[in-house]
């Protein structure tokens, strides 16, 4: 009976409340909602679905370019899934992960998938190393008091956001799922977004340590929060 689920629904929300406080502390404040100002700057058909090519911004002048995945049938409102990438070079244009947008646009699912930090269009030293990427810029916030941590979780947050909002979107069906560095940052966002009712993690790495060449309190990498 639902009476005798309500004690540990309320230590869940407890657990809940605790776990985005405290990452929030740690990785330097929640940043404030600001206009997303959403742009679609393109799209195409394909069998069994449309991408629909997005930028947004998750902080004022930080764009995030995006891929939506539109399914062709199914029925509306359609549940959302926001994918999230590992460490590849080229983002959200990785071959393997478009095949998985795709494959879940065809089962009825309307998928965002956005450029990280460092990766695909956001790509900024040209070094032709994915984690390297987040680290250099990483270790450069942590002089002005800032972390890549919280940037990426806060481009999920709001990532969430414009899919959530979108019209033939379910925002009660709302799900985050990604590989590597992909599937670590689901299971952050999962730490301070309760508007997710699924997360499914692939390869996702649950370290917490400091390691030589970071600087503490632990590894600025997007792969080693």
């Amino acid at each position: 009976p639902r009476s005798t689920l309500f004690p540990y629904t309320t230590l869940f929300r407890s657990r809940q409340r605790w776990a985005k406080e405290t990452f929030w502390n740690l990785a330097g404040g929640e940043p404030q909602r600001t206009p997303l100002n959403v742009q679609q700057v393109g799209g195409f058909d394909r069998p069994g679905y449309r991408l629909e090519k997005l930028n947004y911004e998750s902080r004022p002048g930080t764009r995030i370019p995006g891929n939506l995945y539109l399914p062709a049938a199914g029925s509306l409102p359609y549940p959302g899934v926001l994918f999230q990438m590992g460490h590849s070079l080229n983002g959200k244009a990785n071959d393997s992960y478009q095949k998985c947008c795709q494959g879940l646009a065809r089962l009825g699912y309307v998928v965002l998938a956005f450029d990280p930090m460092g990766q695909g269009e956001r790509t900024c030293y040209k070094i032709n190393n994915a984690d390297e990427e987040h680290s250099r810029a990483g270790r450069q916030m942590l002089l002005v008091g800032d972390t890549a941590t919280r940037l990426q979780v806060w481009d999920a947050v709001r990532s969430l956001d414009v899919l959530a909002a979108h019209p033939l979107v379910d925002a009660g069906r709302l799900a985050s799922t990604g590989q590597s560095g992909g599937g670590t940052l689901t299971m952050l966002l999962c730490a301070v977004d309760d508007r997710l009712a699924c997360a499914a993690v692939s390869s996702g790495n649950t370290e917490n340590f400091a390691c030589v060449g970071f600087n503490p309190p632990g590894s600025t990498d997007g792969r080693n929060f």
